[in-house]
C-alpha cells in the first residue's frame, strides 16, 4: 500500500507527461472532484473543481467534452468569471474502470494554443484515452487504499468502544492490535504491536493455542495473579489466509460477567406500572419526573419502608442507570464501624459504584457521626461536578425533619435530600379505593397459584380498618391465608397468640354453627375428611 505523498507524486509525473506532449495545462481528479495530479505551463488557478463544472459534467455525464471556444457553451458564459477566465478551449475525457467513471483528464488551454490543439484533435482523444487507461488502475488502487484505510480506522474505533478487553494476533500469536480496555485492563502503556501474546501471558493455554495448527475456539477460565486479572479468556479463530488464522482473544473479568448479570436479580424488574394498584398516580408521577431528570440524592419518606423500596427500585429502573448496579443497605448502629468500611472503605459502595444507584434504609438508624461523613461526602461530590455520579436513594417512614429538630439526625444529610423528596402521598395505608383494588389483585393471584375459582372476601368493618394498616408483607399473608380458607380474612389481632392449629379449629366451629355441612367446610379448608372428623372430635372433648 502506497502513502497519499507518493500516489500524488505518481499522479503529478502523469499530468507532466501529457502536458509535455501537448504543451498544455493538465488536470487529473479522482471521483471526489479531488485534484489529483497537475501540471501547469499558462494557468494555476484551476485546483477547486465545482459542481456544474466542465470537469464535472465530464465526470457525471461519462462522455468526453471537447470546447474549442467557451463562448459555445452556455454554462461558460453564464459563471460569474467568465470575463476573467483566461481558459479559451477545454477537452475532457473521463477515465473508467470497468464501465465506472473513477476520474477525469482534463486540457486547458489558453487562446493560441487551443486553435492548433483542435486542428489534430483525433489524435489527442485517442491519445488521452490510452493515458486514461493507464491511469485507471492507479486511481483504483488509491481510492481502496484510501477505503481500507477508512475502514481500518473505524473498526479500530468500534473494538476501542467495546466494552471487554480484545486482544488480535497473527498465526503465530504476534498482536496486531489491542483495544482500549485491553490496555487499562493490564495497564499497558509501551506498544505492543508485533509482540508475541505468549510472551506477554506466559501460560499453558497461551502456548497450547498456538502449539496446534488446527485452530478452534476455545474458553479458558484463568487466574493470572501478577496481572491481578480472575476471569474467563475467549479464544476465537477468525480468518484464514495463506499465512495461516488470525486469532482473537477476549478477556472478562468474573466481577464484570456478576455486574452485567445484576439486571436480572430479584426485584429489578420492579417499575412504576408495578406500582399502580398500591401507590396514587401523583406519587408515581412524581417519582417517574425524579428518575428521568436523573437527580443524585433522594429521600422516599411514604408510611410504608417496603413500598419505600418498590419506589426506590422502579426509580432506578426507568432511569439511565437501569443496567447499572443496584445495592441495598440497611442502616443499624449495631454494626459500628463495620458500616464505615461497608460504605466508606477502599472497597465500599462509595469508591465502587460509580455511576450506579446505593439504597439506604433507615439512615436515622446510622451514627451520627457517620450521617455527617456521609453529608460531606455528597457536598465533596458535587463540587467535584461528576458527570453521572452515584445514585443515593434514602428510604425511610420516619419524620426526619422533626428528628433534627430533637437532635436525632444530622441537619446536614438532610440539607441534601430534602428538595428531592418523595412524600407520602395516598397509598393502600390511607385510600381504601386503592386498598379494595390492591387486595383484588393479590386474591386473583393467590387463586391462580392455588387453582381456586375467584372468591369474594368477607371482611368485617372492624377487620378492614385493620387491615389497612397492617405493612404490604403482612397484608399479603393475610390473603393468602383468606385464599386457602376460601374467602375468611382474620385481622392481625385475632391471630396474637394464636397457633395455626388453633385457628383452623375456631373456623370449623364457625362454620358448623353457620349451619355448613363437612362437605362444604372441607372444600372451604382444602382439608380431607378424616381430617375434619379428627378436629371435630377435639372440638367436642
Amino acid at each position: 500500500m502506497k502513502f497519499k505523498g507518493e500516489l500524488k507524486t505518481e499522479f503529478d509525473d502523469f499530468a507532466r507527461a501529457i502536458s509535455d506532449v501537448l504543451e498544455t495545462d493538465v488536470i487529473i481528479t479522482d471521483a471526489d472532484m479531488n485534484v489529483i495530479g497537475s501540471a501547469f505551463q499558462y494557468f494555476s488557478l484551476y485546483q477547486d473543481i465545482k459542481i456544474g463544472s466542465l470537469i464535472a459534467e465530464v465526470f457525471y455525464d461519462n462522455r468526453d467534452v471537447l470546447l474549442e471556444h467557451k463562448r459555445e457553451k452556455e454554462s461558460c458564459r453564464q459563471c460569474p468569471e467568465y470575463h476573467n477566465c483566461k481558459m479559451e478551449s477545454f477537452v475532457g475525457v473521463p477515465i473508467r474502470r470497468d464501465l465506472r467513471t473513477v476520474g477525469v483528464i482534463a486540457l486547458i488551454l489558453p487562446k493560441d494554443r487551443g486553435k492548433a490543439l483542435f486542428k489534430k484533435i483525433g489524435s489527442t482523444v485517442t491519445f488521452m484515452h490510452s493515458m486514461a487507461e493507464l491511469i485507471a488502475s492507479k486511481i483504483t488502487d488509491s481510492q481502496y487504499s484510501r477505503i481500507i484505510e477508512a475502514k481500518n480506522d473505524e473498526l479500530k474505533g468500534i473494538l476501542d468502544a467495546h466494552d471487554a478487553a480484545l486482544a488480535y494476533t497473527d498465526f503465530y500469536g504476534s498482536i496486531l492490535f489491542v483495544n482500549e480496555a485491553f490496555r487499562k485492563l493490564f495497564r499497558i502503556t509501551e506498544p505492543v504491536l508485533g509482540t508475541r501474546i505468549q510472551e506477554l501471558f506466559p501460560y499453558k493455554a497461551f502456548q497450547e493455542t498456538f502449539q496446534k495448527a488446527d485452530r478452534k475456539p476455545r474458553m479458558v477460565k484463568a487466574t493470572m495473579e501478577q496481572s491481578q486479572f480472575f476471569g474467563i479468556i475467549n479464544i476465537k479463530p477468525l480468518y484464514e489466509h495463506r499465512h495461516g488464522t488470525s486469532m482473537l482473544f477476549t478477556f472478562r473479568r468474573y466481577s464484570e460477567i456478576q455486574k452485567e448479570s445484576v439486571q436480572f436479580t430479584n426485584g429489578s424488574y420492579i417499575t412504576f406500572d408495578f406500582l399502580e394498584d398500591i401507590c396514587d398516580t401523583e406519587l408515581i408521577y412524581r417519582g417517574r419526573d425524579y428518575a428521568r431528570e436523573n437527580k443524585n440524592i433522594i429521600l422516599v419518606n411514604t408510611d410504608d419502608g417496603e413500598i419505600n423500596e418498590l419506589l426506590a427500585k422502579a426509580i432506578h429502573n426507568e432511569s439511565s442507570r437501569k443496567l447499572k448496579d443496584i445495592l441495598i443497605m440497611h442502616s443499624s448502629s449495631i454494626y459500628r464501624d463495620y458500616l464505615c468500611e461497608y460504605l466508606f472503605g477502599e472497597d465500599g459502595l462509595l469508591k465502587n459504584i460509580h455511576d450506579g444507584t446505593i439504597i439506604i434504609h433507615y439512615p436515622e438508624r446510622m451514627q451520627i457521626y457517620y450521617q455527617e461523613r456521609l453529608a460531606e461526602v455528597i457536598e465533596g461530590r458535587k463540587k467535584q461536578r461528576e458527570s453521572e455520579p452515584v445514585r443515593i436513594i434514602f428510604c425511610t417512614d420516619q419524620n426526619l425533619e422533626e428528628r433534627c429538630q430533637a437532635g436525632l439526625f444530622s441537619w446536614g444529610l438532610y440539607d441534601a435530600m430534602k428538595d428531592q423528596t418523595l412524600r407520602t402521598g395516598r397509598t393502600i395505608h390511607t385510600d381504601s379505593a386503592l386498598f379494595c383494588r390492591y387486595a383484588e389483585n393479590m386474591i386473583d393471584y393467590y387463586c391462580r397459584i392455588y387453582k381456586k375459582t375467584k372468591m369474594e372476601l368477607n371482611i368485617t368493618a372492624a377487620d378492614y380498618k385493620q387491615l389497612m394498616k397492617l405493612e404490604i408483607n403482612e397484608l399479603n399473608i393475610q390473603l393468602e391465608m383468606a385464599v386457602r380458607n376460601n374467602g375468611y380474612v382474620a385481622a392481625k389481632t385475632e391471630l396474637q397468640g394464636m397457633s395455626s392449629r388453633e385457628y383452623e379449629l375456631k373456623t370449623i366451629r364457625e362454620l358448623l354453627e353457620a349451619g355448613k355441612t363437612q362437605r362444604e367446610i372441607c372444600a372451604r379448608l382444602s382439608i380431607s375428611r378424616s381430617t375434619l372428623n379428627r378436629r371435630i372430635a377435639e372440638l367436642r372433648k
